[in-house]
């Protein structure tokens, strides 16, 4: 839902256009799988055995049944169980496919409040023309809430540990494993652009922006460009700017899911991790997967410098070319168990405190935490190219072909880690993702 107004002032003798709006938005989402095995009834089922006379359960003598309805403990009973057969094509029963698949799932609600305002003017006029200004300020507020169903979530158990009170994750399914994502924040910002004309077809632009996350803190971002128009067919452009990503509701409060695995324990058999040492080369852990609360936003410093060429000589056609330089610091982006652990082993403590030991068994198995985390550096280079022709139809219509082009010189990943190595994905297959060298677009 929308609502808005917009009317003009005079400021300064000239006109002065503003607007003022207010938004709400929701999504309501579930994220549902099918015929997912429980772990605990599968193992239930498929340990079936011929009851005995005179058996716990009361069954006829020789009849297929759940051993854990027989033995000698009532306290593991289940009488819902139903013997499963998993040898061979439609001999498994209805009952016991029913008792152990199910459909676990994840319900989500997000919402979204906005209020804005925004006014424009041109105040006063340099020996080239107008300067044109436009101020304004914004308020967003996003929040997430979800619901799974306790027999969906994973089982979350505490121990009491000497250093404390550790909780501990076992998964109940063989995938999914849903925990509710809760979260919210909101931004108050406000910003000021102006473009200034300073002669011989050259503008000079500039904007600057201050932005308070409730979640992370306060940036302030700003860019500086201009325009020189050399001819009617050729005009080139530079732009220099900080730019800035915060981190999302998914960043920030995910509760994700849990799975389990095993890695490769980095150090060989006697690795040591957060000062525990590890008896064999592999490590089966239980992970996690969740948001991180305490990521802050994502810092870039961008240059921009490019021409576009419109040919009076052809009507309708337009060519640009521009370089592009990214680096960005602070990097939010997710690792796997396995890197996590590789990362704590060299020694950093953030990706340390992701890992524990499991107090069950303190040598042999870890508990992780899956998270996103703030990376040192990274730094993508590259050219974009865009051309378009418009070829009028008749009186009526028009045909336009569009070609868009991006060519990556550099996309290199420094994870600030001593001993590591810094990579370069621009033209890798597979390994920690790779960036294709030429992407290509194209429409008519």
């Amino acid at each position: 839902y929308t609502i808005g107004a917009e009317g003009d002032l005079n400021l300064f003798g000239k006109p002065a256009p503003w607007n003022i709006y207010g938004q709400f938005g929701q999504a309501k989402l579930r994220e549902q799988l099918r015929d997912i095995m429980h772990l605990q009834r599968t193992a239930n089922a498929v340990n079936a055995v011929f009851a005995a006379a005179g058996n716990p359960g009361g069954y006829a003598p020789g009849t297929i049944v759940c051993a854990i309805n027989v033995d000698a403990n009532t306290a593991n009973d289940d009488r819902s169980c139903v013997p499963l057969n998993r040898l061979g094509l439609g001999v498994a029963s209805a009952a016991a496919i029913d008792y152990v698949l199910d459909d676990p799932y994840r319900d989500e609600t997000l919402k979204q409040y906005v209020a804005g305002v925004n006014l424009s003017t041109t105040p006063f006029a340099t020996w080239a023309g107008d300067v044109s200004i436009a101020v304004g300020a914004e308020y967003r507020r996003e929040s997430i809430k979800g619901f799974v169903p306790v027999q969906f979530q994973p089982l979350i158990t505490s121990t009491t540990t000497p250093t404390g009170v550790v909780n501990l994750t076992t998964n109940q399914w063989s995938v999914g494993n849903y925990l509710p994502s809760n979260g919210k924040y909101n931004v108050k910002e406000a910003y000021l652009e102006a473009v200034a004309p300073l002669g011989l077809g050259i503008e000079l632009n500039g904007a600057a922006r201050v932005t308070d996350y409730s979640s992370s803190g306060t940036v302030t971002t700003w860019k500086v460009g201009a325009t020189w128009q050399l001819t009617e067919d050729v005009r080139f452009r530079v732009t220099r700017s900080r730019d800035i990503r915060a981190p999302n509701l998914a960043d920030l409060y995910a509760a994700g899911s849990s799975n389990s695995d095993a890695v490769s324990n980095p150090g060989g058999a006697g690795g040591t991790l957060n000062g525990i040492t590890y008896t064999g080369t592999g490590i089966s852990y239980s992970a996690t997967v969740t948001g991180n609360p305490n990521l802050t936003p994502e810092k870039a410093d961008t240059w921009n410098i490019g021409a576009v060429f419109t040919p009076t000589f052809i009507p309708g056609l337009s060519v640009s070319a521009d370089y592009f330089r990214i680096n960005i610091k602070d990097a939010i982006g997710s690792l796997s168990a396995q890197e996590i652990v590789n990362r704590c082993f060299l020694g950093n403590a953030d990706f340390c405190a992701a890992i524990r030991a499991d107090p069950a068994s303190p040598t042999t198995r870890i508990l992780i935490r899956s998270q996103p985390f703030n990376f040192a550096s990274q730094l993508v280079r590259g050219f974009d190219f865009d051309a378009s022709y418009r070829l009028p139809i008749a009186d009526t219509g028009a045909l336009t072909l569009r070609g868009l082009a991006t060519y990556y010189l550099d996309n290199v990943t420094n994870q600030g880690i001593p001993n590591t190595l810094i990579f370069d994905t621009v033209g890798v297959n597979g390994g920690q993702g790779g960036t294709p060298k030429w992407i290509f677009r194209a429409s008519a």
